[in-house]
């Protein structure tokens, strides 16, 4: 640039415009040549490219002969199609093949050991694969078999989990023994379900004293538990896995007693059929579930402090529908804290095990109620176990009446007509179909603890404040809370409005969800 400004100060005004063309011209021309020497450039590097890759192909191409010479030719063809996570890599992409050099016969002398090792390798792993899925697809039979036979039964009968039954060994056989070429149909079973009933019994009947043992095992029990014990309102037992109090007989239908996780046996290929089949039986080894003493201990205080008799049922409490409530959450706010009995120890589980309130009794009551409090803990609790609400809780928490089987709750309608039809009229509508949530569905024994057990912040003298807590619960205001507040009014002013005992309480607030 210096150069360039001492040469223009040289010359007089005339010049300067000539010598700034001359110099522009000057540019056009190189950068022109510049051009000419990019496209020359790109050119002669993607020829070398395309001339490395032939290079590679045809050393792939040799390698491959060879290969098949020796007898690899199926694992080269199913390794080129296949795609699995687990492959580290593929023959074409193997650093002794990927090479733009030809293969001669002192090359191919110095790899063939490591390809052949790798295609020994890779056909291992494939095998694994396909043993894995052979196992999980006759697991799926085996379980459709087993749903089929529970279809039959009344609708909440227990029986044994999918891997209890593919332990046995007239099942396991058919899965594991069974020519791997042949196709396993429901038809294979048919055979060993004749004795499904009895083995079903004697595995409820097992089960049962395994829980009376564990909990006359316990060091804190008098040793005296019967079957009769288990189904105590105060007797709890503990999920090791995501550290639920859990009652019986849910117990035995718990989700996590067949999840499929790390653990080892004195077995390693019984290990492995699990894995494959994806579930463990029951409390596999004895390591998921355990007495719970301390919540039992805590259960029978509260029904003391509430003047119930220690040994009533959990059927009993139910069929009572009795309301309790937490003193020391109740606050001028909020209102009362209002719980059924299946949301009491989940709420001393989740707010008074640990702190201050954990050493605490007796803050647990019977609740009582005027016709408005009454009124206004009908509709939250409508609310908040409504399917309308679209939440997490209704996808897994749900079965057929008719085959038992889980459906989530914004498929009910379609699973009707696709495997019942005629059943649900075709007339009924969504909105009717949520308001008699219990008329074509039943809440699994293992449902989300939100639908099964309810727990209501209940304010009688500020209903839109008990209104809008449950509102906001909902799917369609997780993510904004745009509209809630002039819905959670229109339901208070609702409720406000004059009522007298016998009145469908519903119809308003029904009528302002659906708009």
């Amino acid at each position: 640039m210096r150069h360039y400004a001492a040469a223009i100060t040289e010359l007089k005004d005339s010049e300067v415009t000539e010598w700034i063309a001359a110099k522009r011209s000057e540019y056009e021309i190189v950068k022109a040549h510049a051009t000419r020497c990019e496209v020359w450039i790109t050119n002669r590097n993607f020829n070398r490219s395309n001339e490395l890759d032939t290079f590679r192909t045809q050393r792939y191409e040799a390698i491959k002969e060879k290969l098949v010479d020796l007898g690899w030719k199926m694992e080269i063809e199913r390794l080129a199609k296949e795609f699995w996570h687990d492959e580290p890599v593929k023959l074409v992409n193997h650093k002794l093949v990927k090479q733009p050099k030809p293969l001669t016969e002192r090359i191919w002398t110095n790899i063939k050991d490591t390809l052949i090792q790798f295609m020994v390798d890779y056909k291992a792993r494939r095998l694994v694969r396909e043993y894995k899925l052979m196992i999980r697809k006759r697991g799926i039979v085996l379980a459709k078999v087993m749903e089929e036979y529970a279809a039959s039964q009344p609708l909440h009968d227990i029986f044994p989990p999918m891997p209890d039954i593919a332990s046995l060994l007239a099942f396991r056989e058919i899965i594991e023994d069974t020519p791997a070429e042949e196709e396993v149909t429901q038809d294979h079973f048919q055979g060993p379900m004749a004795d499904y009933p009895m083995i079903a019994m004697e595995w409820r009947k097992s089960k049962d004293e395994l829980l009376v043992k564990l909990i006359n095992d316990h060091p804190d029990t008098t040793g005296n538990a019967t079957l009769v014990t288990l189904r105590y309102a105060k007797t709890f037992f503990h999920c090791n896995n995501c550290g639920e109090p859990i009652s019986y007989p849910r117990i035995l239908v718990h989700r996590c007693n067949t999840k499929i996780g790390r653990f080892s046996t004195v077995d390693p290929d019984l290990d492995k059929y699990f894995e494959y089949l994806e579930e463990r039986p029951w409390n596999h080894q004895g390591r998921v579930i355990k007495y719970d003493h301390l919540f039992s201990k805590r259960a029978e205080d509260i029904l003391g402090d509430c003047e119930l008799d220690l040994t009533i049922r959990n059927s009993e409490l139910t069929e009572k529908d009795l309301r309790f409530e937490c003193q020391l959450c109740e606050s001028p706010n909020e209102g009362r804290w209002i719980m059924n009995w299946p949301a009491v120890m989940d709420h001393i589980h989740d707010s008074h095990t640990f702190g201050d309130s954990a050493e605490k009794t007796g803050f647990i009551k019977q609740a009582p109620f005027n016709f408005d409090e009454l009124r206004l803990l009908y509709i939250l609790e409508w609310l908040q176990s409504c399917p309308l609400s679209q939440s997490y809780e209704h996808y897994s928490s749900w079965v057929c009446r008719q085959c038992k089987r889980k459906v989530p709750w914004s498929a009910c309608l379609e699973h009707y007509a696709k495997s019942h039809p005629g059943i649900i009229p075709d007339e009924l509508t969504s909105f009717e179909h949520n308001r008699s949530p219990d008329r074509f569905m039943a809440l699994h024994l293992d449902a989300a603890r939100s639908l099964v057990g309810t727990t209501i912040q209940m304010n009688v003298d500020n209903p839109f404040h008990s209104y809008r807590k449950v509102l906001l619960s909902y799917e369609a205001f997780r993510y904004s809370s745009i509209g809630v507040d002039e819905l959670a009014r229109d339901m208070a002013d609702s409720l406000l409005s004059p009522s007298t005992e016998g009145e469908d309480d519903f119809s308003d607030t029904e009528g302002l969800l659906a708009t």
